[in-house]
């Protein structure tokens, strides 16, 4: 071989193959600035949707919290419906996702609600619309209106007659597990069945205005969004990216950025895309840095964990005048808020928790440590019991905490065990119990399974 035909070679052996190419060329595409455009686009579809129907918008966490301001008229607040109930082999119905707040929304009258969510490349709904949602409605449905057809209607061309044959059989089963709960539903009967209607971007949406007001006095209608267009699951994505936001841990990394930070900045970040992608980013830093330091001093809710009267909950500093030397603050943000009232802090148990795997792993070792020093000095017995949650609780680690606490030291009329029942009538139906009474009060419950694992395997040690 000559000396040029080596030059060549070389040469050629230093050129990117087509996958590296193509890697470059996915990973340049979905860009934080293609995502942000992205979702801005699905968002502006959503207000449409709101706009023709005019009914409630809630947005199904995680991913669907991206796709909607809540500043914009007609929020009503998140849902957690999650795709992994609709998986295959894997159906199931939450008992920590009850869907109460959409629920309570027919009750306040509205004949239907939006809901909204997007799912990856190629994917025409998710899993949490195609099937969750709807096991969810048949469950509800034989549970308020026994004597009412309550079939379980899944996406018609998304979900097999096999599949939907299999969660047919399960269902007698997650009605049982609604009734063991044993909690009152009450105040949150629809006064109609529930129904579900899909749409996305092929769907007319004044002939669907037109045809839900026709059927208005007939059921309550949830109005399942795919607010992203479909992108075929094969070859290069452009600037415009299927379900942007889906999986934003992933892509945001430790940048954090949430949903609410997004939208509260989002016309300069918008502004910043123009500028570039170094830009950008410097400015996302700038912002969640902002709202970290607003989120320190504020003052937020406090709501109490009923049926107990001496348990309550905040995601924000206290206000001074609740906390007092009776009380005892179980601070799981890790940042100390005790006044500067000297038994305040004595009664004031810090702990800095961790999301995801690691979080309920970590769980193991910091519940035998609430334990202790809530058993020191009998302080669940004390006026007040304050749990302080970090902002972002995504897996529910801070409220297995909670849950914990309620399971162990408190009976089944929220109040406080004496010293020689504590361990005793504590199972997995005690803590689903609790879990039930942290969702009446609180909301939603997004516990993970791998958090309450980690509670159900602590618990037992002190049976």
């Amino acid at each position: 071989m000559s000396m040029q035909e080596r030059d060549i070679m070389e040469c050629l052996g230093t050129l990117p193959t087509y996958s590296q190419l193509a890697a470059e060329v996915r990973r340049q595409s979905r860009s934080v600035t293609n995502r942000f455009r992205s979702i801005i686009t699905d968002a502006q579809f959503a207000r449409e949707v709101r706009k023709e129907l005019g009914w409630p918008v809630f947005t199904n966490s995680r991913g669907g919290d991206w796709y909607y301001n809540p500043k914009w008229d007609g929020y009503a607040g998140k849902c957690q419906f999650k795709s992994t109930d609709g998986h295959n082999g894997n159906w199931g119905f939450s008992k920590r996702r009850l869907g109460l707040n959409v629920l309570k929304a027919f009750r306040d009258g509205r004949p239907g609600v939006i809901i909204l969510d997007t799912t990856r490349r190629g994917k025409s709904f998710p899993d949490a619309f195609t099937k969750t949602i709807p096991i969810w409605i048949s469950v509800m449905n034989s549970h308020f209106f026994p004597g009412h057809d309550s079939a379980f209607l899944p996406h018609p061309r998304l979900v097999s007659n096999q599949e939907k044959y299999h969660i047919e059989r399960l269902l007698p089963r997650f009605l049982q597990d609604l009734k063991d709960m044993k909690i009152d539903l009450a105040d949150y009967v629809p006064p109609h069945p529930l129904r579900v209607i899909w749409a996305n971007r092929d769907t007319d949406l004044e002939s669907l205005a037109e045809g839900l007001e026709s059927e208005m006095n007939k059921w309550c209608t949830l109005v399942l969004v795919m607010v992203s267009e479909v992108v075929p699951g094969d070859g290069i994505e452009g600037e415009y990216i299927q379900g942007a936001a889906d999986d934003a841990e992933n892509w945001l990394g430790k940048s954090g950025l949430t949903h609410e930070i997004f939208w509260e900045s989002h016309d300069e970040l918008m502004r910043a895309c123009a500028e570039g992608e170094e830009h950008l980013l410097a400015i996302l830093d700038e912002k969640v840095k902002q709202a970290a330091c607003c989120h320190a001093g504020k003052t937020g809710d406090i709501e109490a964990l009923k049926p107990t009267t001496s348990v309550f909950v905040t995601s924000s500093k206290p206000p001074a005048d609740f906390i007092d030397e009776d009380s005892v603050v179980i601070d799981l943000t890790g940042q100390s808020t005790a006044t500067s009232d000297t038994e305040s802090r004595k009664n004031t148990l810090s702990y800095k928790l961790f999301q995801g795997k690691k979080g309920a792993k970590h769980l193991r070792e910091v519940l035998p440590c609430i334990r202790s020093r809530v058993f020191e000095k009998e302080r669940w017995m004390a006026k007040k019991i304050l749990f302080i949650l970090p902002p972002e609780d995504a897996d529910g680690v801070a409220a297995a905490c909670a849950i914990f606490v309620l399971t162990l030291f408190f009976d089944e009329e929220g109040r406080a065990k004496a010293q020689d029942q504590l361990g005793l009538d504590v199972d997995k139906q005690t803590v689903q119990r609790r879990i039930a009474w942290w969702v009446l009060s609180h909301g939603e419950s997004n516990i993970s399974r791998s958090s309450l694992q980690s509670v159900n395997s602590v618990l037992m040690d002190y049976r």
